[in-house]
């Protein structure tokens, strides 16, 4: 518990220095050039960062890599908050801000160098994640990373979802027919299309229908055809295989899904972008009972699309209520009108909305009006979100 709260001040933290940056830029011309550097850089490193703190969490570790950063940021937003707060009467003072934002800028760049080595730290924590998840299969033990006898590697699922039980009905009733064997559900970022896949995944119905042979693997820009029947293989206890080519790989994936014929079988693609798009077709086989879901930013005509729309109105205000106004906490005083007017910056993407309300969990109303203030403004987007 207390790791996830330093992962939701991280991530807090690193979006109020971007919406400090972003909005200094509007109230100030002399240090444009240098805010916008900046700005380009903290987009290059937030998700990665957040990547790893998420990661790091899987784990059961503490922060490593961020946490110098994260000082060079705290840093970072008082200085950015001190340039946006000057005034003309004060100019003799701008050329020493402005050497004071050089080196922050120059700060952030020492960390971009070693965004490869921050890669790498990236994927070998992927690497022990997924190992951790096949240690514990093989121990017949289950945890928050993977389902307990139904499905691998499969995302614990979330409690109360808020929602999704429309768009879930939908692609349930949708994937089942028979004509269906592979269904694109697409979306922009932070829509839910991880989440809904998830629920899907954990649907009472679903699991009757697919038993064990739920397969759940997240793609993203790294993964390749061998890289995919390796963990396939792995997941179902077989040995390692060396593959010689995508070819090979593609037989031996046909081999091990007619093993397991009649029974049916899900296979989750999570997060394929266009690098990977080329796996919707190497993984297709004409093998009854067979049913391939995919999450992708992008939608592929070839296929049948299911496109996640974002949260209605109501949801979207139940979602950041839940995660702005903890219950074991005394609630802020503050007016629905600014509570509204929040919701609405964020357009129903539930990522937004609980990156918002988590920004916002305990502060006190007035950073509430201020915060409102700046997107009346034309803030919109300043924090992050």
């Amino acid at each position: 518990m207390e790791e996830s709260l330093q992962n939701a001040f991280v991530g807090a933290v690193m979006g109020e220095l971007l919406g400090a940056v972003l909005d200094a830029q509007r109230k100030t011309a002399e240090f444009r050039t240098a805010l916008q550097r900046i700005e380009t850089t903290l987009r290059t490193i937030i998700p990665l960062v957040q990547e790893i703190e998420e990661l790091n969490e899987k784990l059961d570790r503490k922060k490593e890599e961020t946490a110098p950063l994260m000082e060079e940021i705290t840093r970072g937003k008082d200085l950015v908050v001190k340039c946006s707060r000057l005034r003309w009467y004060t100019c003799w003072k701008k050329p020493g801000y402005k050497d004071k934002l050089d080196s922050l800028e120059g700060s952030l760049q020492k960390f971009c160098k070693i965004i490869l080595k921050l890669q790498r730290a990236r994927d070998t924590k992927e690497a022990l994640v997924e190992m951790k998840n096949v240690q514990l299969i093989l121990d017949g033990k289950s945890s928050g990373i993977v389902t307990g006898l139904k499905g691998y590697f499969v995302p614990q699922s979330i409690p109360n979802p808020v929602g999704f039980q429309v768009p879930l009905k939908e692609l349930k009733l949708e994937l089942f027919k028979d004509e269906t064997s592979l269904l694109v559900l697409s979306g922009p970022p932070g829509c839910g299309k991880t989440t809904l896949a998830t629920l899907f995944c954990h649907d009472k119905d679903v699991q009757e229908r697919f038993g064990d042979n739920i397969f759940f693997i997240a793609v993203s820009g790294r993964q390749t055809m061998e890289g995919v029947v390796q963990r396939l293989l792995q997941l179902k206890g077989r040995r390692d295989r060396m593959f010689g080519g995508e070819a090979d790989a593609r037989h031996h994936l046909e081999k091990f899904l007619k093993s397991m014929e009649p029974s049916p079988i899900l296979l989750v693609l999570d997060d394929v972008r266009p690098e990977t798009g080329f796996l919707l077709e190497r993984v297709k086989f004409d093998i009854p009972g067979y049913k391939i879901l995919v999450t992708s930013r992008s939608e592929y005509r070839r296929y049948k699309n299911y496109k996640l729309n974002p949260l209605n109105e109501e949801d979207s205000r139940t979602l950041f209520c839940n995660s702005a106004f903890l219950p074991d906490q005394p609630a802020p005083d503050v007016p629905d009108g600014i509570v509204n007017q929040i919701v609405k910056v964020c357009k129903g993407n539930p990522q937004e909305l609980t990156t918002a309300a988590r920004s916002l969990c305990g502060e006190p109303a007035e950073v509430w009006r201020a915060r409102a203030m700046e997107l009346a403004e034309g803030g919109h987007g300043r924090y992050g979100w």
